[in-house]
């Protein structure tokens, strides 16, 4: 039995020989009542009459599909899966982790033989499911409403891509899908990137560049490395150099260094394979003397991403600064505040191969042998360096230089001040953690009188309900029948929803400010009386100052689970006003 008519191209539109095919997921009403792909407003309207054109494509020179031709009920590509409790079950059939229904099944058959007819030169595919259908593994999977998904589009968008082998082995660039994007338009503007940024990589080449590392060096070719840059940094024949460590157990498991684009070495200090450190004692040493010389170089020009969070463990542990002169996260928040700053997102903004790396390090297996770790750490160090580059044209094309020295500035002061800390009277501490304890107890008494068991009943097993905010929202919203407040589409019973109820309704408004004094009470007591010090009695904080769209810096724990969020101390609650 097929679903379908017997023409393979049913339901798609364009040239059967076509250099770009365009792929979407399922139909919606406007495509299913047409039998055509991409007709409704996001498919036509958006992506044919505007997008396609903007990246200089023209769309009626593309080949368009779909990964199925039909309508899924609600817009819901969930409706062509199993759940997954009724399809281990009954032992359905398992497809890259996924539980298709025969009808989707087909399909991809379909599309398989619709892209073997067509032979594009590329294929342009949006969403998540064209990644999950296209591809071997370059996507994530999740679980929601029972069925398990594909995630991961907007870490792989972008990325310069082959489909599987049975889909043809065909240069593929997945990115985000119109409906998505349209709501969320900063989206847009990554999608239009994607497309002329990748399509012309189609005809000069789509593979990624020759990288030059090494990894796993022996003593001799580690030392030879390291002295080679020495006398290069000596000689001026280079000055920039990228850096970045890799850590486990919060020490540093690895350190890469690239001299440019395309060369790097990872020097390992620690391996599992090895009962002890990948060095010994002496030649550990050796090592970090040589790398004290390199990036501490007084011609060198060190530059890392998010580089503070490195210095912390290069200062505490190899007691030296680098001689940092850029950080690409501070460089790219200078020219575009509240877009993401994470490396993969600006290697897919500024560099000339982008394919999504990330996940190397977090699924690294230890039974796999540590390469795949140390060649994510030199991909990290190269991707940086090209990113500085790129990133150097645009602040001048955009004349911030002056301001992103400002920044710069500022990054120096912080890494002082993180690395300085602030010391803390610990009889003081100790005397503001009783007087805390003793007023939360007041709140808490007082709060027991307000809900008592009989409004609430008290269950043993769970935390008190003035800490707990699911128990908070069953009490406003489900018992004492509040309207709710709903922020991001979820309903909160945080500060702001506290004080709209107690406006609102002035016999709550005694509780809802004893709850709000309580929360008030408790971020003194984790920021100030429990937050960990460092041996010598300090605390030290990280610092972020490309947090906000507003230059505002952003604190939190440091990198060894020490230190506190020092940016909200809570003021109490107004009782005046």
């Amino acid at each position: 039995m097929s679903y379908f008519p017997d023409d393979i191209f049913y339901g798609s539109t364009g040239p059967h020989d076509a250099d770009i095919m365009i792929i979407g997921e399922s139909w919606g009403a406007t495509e299913n009542a047409k039998k055509l792909a991409f007709q409704g407003e996001s498919g036509k309207t958006e992506m044919r009459e505007r997008l396609l054109p903007e990246c200089n494509v023209d769309p009626d020179k593309c080949y368009m599909t779909n990964v199925i031709p039909a309508h899924p009920g609600g817009n819901d590509m969930q409706q062509f899966f199993y759940r997954t409790k009724q399809a281990r079950a009954e032992g359905s059939l398992q497809l890259r982790g996924l539980f298709p229904k025969p009808i989707l099944v087909e399909s991809l058959d379909r599309l398989r033989q619709q892209i073997l007819a067509v032979k594009p030169k590329i294929i342009i595919g949006f969403g998540n499911y064209c990644l999950w259908a296209l591809t071997e593994d370059c996507f994530s999977i999740g679980d929601e409403n029972g069925y398990k998904i594909p995630t991961g589009i907007i870490s792989w968008r972008g990325s310069q891509l082959y489909t599987s082998s049975e889909m043809g082995g065909t240069p593929y660039l997945p990115t985000i899908h119109p409906a998505a994007y349209l709501r969320n338009w900063a989206w847009r503007y990554q999608v239009k990137h994607d497309i002329r940024q990748r399509l012309p990589a189609v005809y000069d080449g789509w593979g990624g560049p020759n990288y030059q590392f090494l990894v796993r060096p022996s003593f001799e070719e580690a030392v030879h490395c390291l002295e080679g840059l020495v006398e290069s940094l000596h000689n001026g024949l280079i000055t920039k150099l990228a850096a970045d460590i890799e850590t486990r157990r919060r020490h540093i498991a690895c350190i890469s260094i690239a001299w440019d684009s395309v060369s790097a070495i990872c020097i390992p200090l620690m391996v599992t394979a090895e009962p002890h450190h990948y060095w010994s004692e002496e030649q550990e040493l050796v090592i970090i003397g040589l790398l004290a010389q390199v990036l501490g170089h007084p011609k060198a020009e060190v530059v890392g991403q998010n580089f503070l969070y490195d210095d912390q463990y290069i200062a505490l542990y190899w007691m030296f600064f680098c001689r940092v002169k850029n950080d690409t996260m501070i460089k790219h928040h200078v020219c575009w505040p509240g877009t993401p700053r994470g490396l993969h997102y600006l290697s897919s903004m500024y560099c000339d191969y982008h394919r999504y790396w990330k996940d190397e390090s977090k699924n690294w297996n230890p039974k796999v042998g540590e390469e795949q770790l140390w060649v994510y750490c030199c991909k990290d160090s190269v991707t940086t360096y090209e990113v500085d580059t790129e990133l150097d044209v645009l602040i001048d094309g955009l004349n911030l230089r002056s301001q992103y020295e400002f920044q710069m500035r500022q990054w120096y002061m912080i890494r002082d001040m993180m690395n300085r800390g602030v010391l803390i009277n610990q009889q003081r501490r100790v005397d503001a953690a009783f007087e805390l304890g003793a007023e939360l107890a007041k709140h808490d008494e007082y709060l027991e009188r307000l809900i008592p068991p009989d409004v609430w009943p008290r269950d043993p097993k769970k935390s008190p309900w003035p800490s707990s905010p699911k128990q908070m929202m069953a009490i406003f919203y489900d018992i004492l029948d509040q309207k709710e407040i709903k922020i991001r589409g979820k309903r909160t019973t945080n500060d702001t929803a506290l004080e709209i109820i107690g406006k609102r309704e002035p016999l709550l408004e005694p509780i809802t400010t004893a709850l709000r004094e309580r929360r008030s009470l408790g971020v003194f007591v984790s920021t100030f009386t429990q937050a960990k010090l460092d041996p010598d009695g300090r605390m030290r904080s990280s610092w972020d100052p490309s947090g906000t769209e507003t230059y505002r810096w952003n604190s939190r724990k440091n990198a060894f689970d020490r230190g506190a969020n020092l940016q909200n101390i809570p003021k109490g609650v107004d009782l005046d006003g």
